[in-house]
């Protein structure tokens, strides 16, 4: 095993699940996550923040989907959110960019 620093000090982690049509759990991926994820990547880029500061994965499950939205996780935060990907995809950036605020 070999340890290698991160590519970025801050990771936010979205849900991109797709189950298959008719599975008992819901799925996160067709409700928007990779649209969520390349808005993000996109803003944060735009800000310089890329790579340098933070970076926006895909995961295939957080364990909660909930049919309402995608999950997400946040740096530094054990909590997992439920988002509407399209209408808070602002609300979700200032978050993100907040975690990169100094306090």
């Amino acid at each position: 095993m070999k340890c290698v620093p991160p590519a970025s000090p801050s990771l936010v982690l979205v849900c991109g699940m797709h189950r298959k049509p008719g599975a008992q759990n819901p799925s996160c991926g067709p409700l928007g996550s990779e649209d969520l994820r390349r808005f993000l990547k996109q803003e944060l880029k735009d800000r310089g923040l890329w790579r340098s500061q933070i970076r926006v994965a895909t995961v295939d499950c957080l364990g909660v989907c909930s049919g309402e939205g995608v999950s997400l996780q946040f740096p530094g935060d054990e909590r997992v959110w439920i988002v509407d990907a399209k209408g808070e995809k602002e609300q979700v950036l200032e978050r993100v960019l907040s975690l990169l605020q100094p306090e």
